[in-house]
């Protein structure tokens, strides 16, 4: 078990923060006993549906792709376009196009371009619109770019919602454009995005919008007050080149808005999830170098000084420290002091939280890699 989680936590650190999480979440209302119960069962009901539909799904999916392993993305597309299969299976076999990586030829543009304007599924028109999205190069010898983002501009807007969001999303992570922000406010006020999304758009964006422009755009995301956004955020100044796009005055906002959102974990104190550990670690990370002291030069890195405060949360304490950045400061400080006072802290929750099999594998990781 201790070498499993070692393997996940080092594949999840190295990810990072490009996740979408989505939630069913259904709100609360002041209601009856017989009304919560037809709720409940409601509620199962469309679960039990989902869960069967997504089944039938993944079975023609697994089905689909075995028949069509040995085949390549030109192959795959060739027999889609012979017109045998639509709805899920186009889309699944348009998915598994896309995998395969079709080749960027006029002829696959010119094919993909028609396909959008013709009856068949949202779905396989959603994933057309990412495969124009993937044929956007910055080596453009066949000058297809300006053509794929007038496709996708003319597709912006629409009321299909599954297509509308595919096209925005797409054209978004493009770069900037001057109708980037209209694109993405239209799928906002049309619901094909939500806030979250708007925002995490916008994030993506500022360091490729014009410098002039940034002060503008940070602004408008503080005021989204969307802690996703700062997680973007936090994860795009980590790059030195991504961090020197963006100007002084946005920079200063930047920061100010990362340290101010710092990640939360569950209220309740027994609930420790790597994903909520990942994002508190990429803070953390951020933390030191926004606030001038990584620890580069022998000295404690001032997250540290941070989570040596008696009313730091452990879990807090647990996510630093299994992060590379972490376990560097845990085997090369000169302050032994300081590390054991974060060491007893970890194993005083651990011991809190025996059954709790992650709380104890990382507590276990920590301990070796401390060296003390």
């Amino acid at each position: 078990m201790k070498h499993s989680i070692q393997l996940a936590l080092g594949i999840i650190i190295l990810i990072g923060l490009y996740f979408f999480l989505s939630k069913n979440e259904f709100p609360v209302a002041r209601i009856s006993m017989n009304q919560q119960g037809n709720l409940t069962s409601a509620i199962s009901n469309q679960k039990k549906s989902a869960s069967l539909e997504q089944k039938e799904i993944s079975t023609s999916a697994n089905t689909l792709q075995k028949k069509f392993e040995n085949l390549s993305a030109s192959e795959i597309f060739t027999q889609y376009l012979k017109g045998n299969m639509h709805g899920v299976e186009g889309q699944i076999l348009l998915d598994t196009v896309r995998g395969k990586k079709l080749e960027r030829t006029t002829f696959n543009y010119k094919t993909i371009s028609d396909l959008l304007k013709s009856n068949i599924s949202s779905e396989e028109k959603a994933t057309l619109a990412k495969l124009l999205g993937d044929f956007y190069s910055q080596n453009d010898v066949e000058g297809l770019n300006a053509r794929i983002l007038d496709d996708l501009r003319q597709f912006s807007g629409t009321n299909d919602a599954t297509l509308g969001r595919a096209i925005t999303l797409t054209y978004s992570r493009l770069g900037f454009f001057p109708d980037s922000e209209q694109m993405l406010a239209s799928a906002l006020s049309l619901k094909q995005i939500s806030s979250q999304e708007y925002y995490g758009e916008l994030s993506h964006l500022l360091p490729y919008a014009p410098a002039g422009h940034q002060k503008i755009m940070i602004n408008s995301i503080i005021s989204g007050n969307q802690p996703f956004s700062a997680e973007i955020l936090t994860s795009l100044l980590q790059d030195d080149r991504t961090r020197n796009r963006i100007s002084p005055d946005a920079l200063t906002a930047v920061k100010s808005f990362i340290l101010q959102n710092e990640p939360k974990f569950p209220i309740e104190q027994s609930e420790f999830g790597l994903m909520d550990a990942v994002r508190y670690g990429e803070w953390a990370k951020s933390y030191s170098m926004l606030t001038g002291n990584d620890g580069s030069k022998q000295t404690t890195p001032s997250i540290v000084m941070r989570l040596t405060n008696s009313q730091a949360d452990p879990r807090q304490i647990i996510a630093y420290l299994i992060t590379p950045e972490g376990q560097e400061y845990m085997t090369q400080t000169a302050q032994k002091d300081v590390l054991s006072k974060l060491l007893e802290r970890v194993n005083e929750y651990a011991s809190k939280n025996p059954t709790n099999s992650t709380i104890q594998d990382v507590a276990a990781l920590i301990r070796s890699k401390s060296k003390i």
